[in-house]
């Protein structure tokens, strides 16, 4: 039902309107699509874009987001030096307008691989080429995510390359998010879709808010600017058109030109010269953003709590830090295999520092998607008479130490019990504590950064399942048990 009153509209729209610019709006930026409207319009170009929402439910979309912003206004005002019951009545019309919102949000159609080959399979056979492709959403390395769905780099590249002749005069891509434009993602991102595009742009950094002014002008005068970044490989001239764009200086944008010359804030260099760069960084600093990352990980003294300022706290510049340098992970494995006695280590990927940054967030989210799992689990520990402090809810009220010293205290638990839950040639007997290894084993894969869908790292209603499968894991743990002591 979500998707049927969304597709269908998209490809009536295209049917009576032959569309030379795609943009792909899985977050429903409004503002960015207005700004490349309009330099569709000035490039003589159509533009179109998937998903769209009706107007009737984009006007209520919007209605439920202006009362939510209104009630927080208010919320401010009554509550600024007061706990009176005005604070009170203000916190509970929060509450339920967010509700209203929420109950929206979670109506809204979902873009989704099957649906996206399907619509660029419509338009092909109706003759449509584009020129440009713009990609909009909340990133994380080639994963695109928001209101309206969710997409990887693989799943976008298979529907283009299903339909090939979409993009064959196709020139540019605009992949407007956070970190979708690193070096890293110049060498090996966005490669069998659309092989023949020759601009890439994008932000090596956070990106603006959709709602930001300066997100859909960046990407409007990007747009029109186009023609005469792909006439010149000079490196002052790519700067000097760089520096022309009003928010160049301010925004950590880039654009690369051949996969080979990146042209930002910072300079016009080559992709080799990044690559070297790898082997000239400051130790220390790089040293210093590990202990950092460290520090918090292991919720040490003084780290036991991740900070509250996700956009510009310690960990999000040590996130900035790896995001900017994730190609250096792959030059040092390069060199280690051309000079295996002499290895260089590089310390962390930009994965496992996410899933410390976000850590509230994706806890919050896991016990909201797993909630009947953990709920199984928390009557399983009362029947091995664990402690009661050691169960699993309120995860969102913790902090970082709190959280793993609930899953150090469930491990111990579990070898408490082990030895006398096995007989004497070491087969098991009680299936209900092989059953707590195989729950604890299924929480201790929510702190590897590589299982949490992008997704979780804001708290959310449509949340997909693990890429660990951790819901499965919990689901199967009891009959798995059993399945194991009956068949030994």
């Amino acid at each position: 039902m979500r998707g049927s009153f969304l597709f269908p509209l998209i490809l009536l729209a295209a049917a009576v309107s032959r569309a030379d610019i795609l943009f792909i709006d899985i977050n429903n930026a409004q503002e960015e699509v207005a700004a490349a409207q309009e330099a569709a319009r000035q490039r003589g170009e159509k533009l179109i874009v998937i998903p769209k929402l009706r107007a009737d439910v984009q006007e209520r979309l919007t209605k439920a987001e202006n009362e939510v912003a209104s009630a927080k206004r208010r919320e401010r005002s009554a509550c600024a030096n007061s706990s009176s019951s005005e604070c009170q009545e203000a916190k509970k019309a929060v509450s339920t307008a967010n509700a209203r919102l929420k109950e929206i949000e979670r109506s809204l159609p979902q873009l989704n691989a099957k649906n996206l080959k399907a619509v660029l399979s419509s338009l092909s056979k109706q003759g449509t080429r584009f020129s440009s492709i713009i990609i909009s959403g909340h990133d994380g390395n080639r994963l695109f995510y928001g209101l309206l769905g969710e997409l990887n780099e693989r799943e976008i590249e298979e529907a283009f390359s299903a339909n090939p002749k979409l993009c064959e005069n196709a020139q540019s891509l605009y992949l407007w998010g956070c970190y979708t434009a690193t070096t890293d993602d110049f060498i090996r991102g966005w490669k069998s879709g659309c092989p023949n595009i020759s601009m890439i742009a994008g932000y090596y950094g956070q990106s603006p808010l959709s709602s930001r002014p300066e997100s859909g002008r960046h990407l409007k005068q990007l747009m029109l600017k186009e023609p005469e970044l792909l006439q010149t490989r000079d490196k002052q001239k790519l700067q000097a058109i760089f520096n022309s764009l009003q928010d160049a200086n301010n925004l950590k944008s880039a654009i690369c030109l051949d996969r080979e010359m990146i042209v930002s804030r910072k300079g016009a260099r080559t992709v080799k010269d990044e690559v070297a760069a790898c082997f000239n960084l400051d130790d220390k600093e790089k040293q210093k953003h590990f202990e950092t990352f460290k520090c918090y990980r292991e919720a040490r003294e003084g780290c036991e709590a991740v900070p509250a300022d996700l956009n510009s706290g310690p960990l999000r510049r040590v996130y900035d830090f790896f995001q900017e340098t994730s190609h250096c992970a792959r030059a040092f494995d390069e060199y280690n295999k051309r000079f295996p006695d002499s290895p260089l280590e590089w310390p962390i990927t930009p994965y496992a520092v996410r899933r410390v940054l976000f850590d509230k967030n994706v806890r919050t989210n896991f016990e909201k998607l797993h909630k009947t799992e953990l709920e199984d689990l928390n009557r399983l520990l009362d029947e091995l008479g664990v402690e009661p402090g050691l169960r699993v809810r309120n995860m969102s009220k913790m902090n970082r130490k709190q959280h793993l010293d609930m899953l150090r205290g469930l491990q111990r638990a579990f070898r408490e019990r082990e030895r006398g839950a096995r007989d004497a040639y070491g087969n098991w007997v009680d299936d209900r504590v092989l059953a707590l290894g195989y729950y604890i084993n299924e929480l201790v894969k929510l702190e590897r950064g590589e299982c949490i869908p992008l997704s979780w790292v804001e708290e959310g209603e449509n949340l997909t399942e693990s890429r660990c499968h951790i819901k499965a894991g919990l689901q199967q743990a009891r009959e798995k048990a059993r399945m194991v002591v009956e068949g030994q």
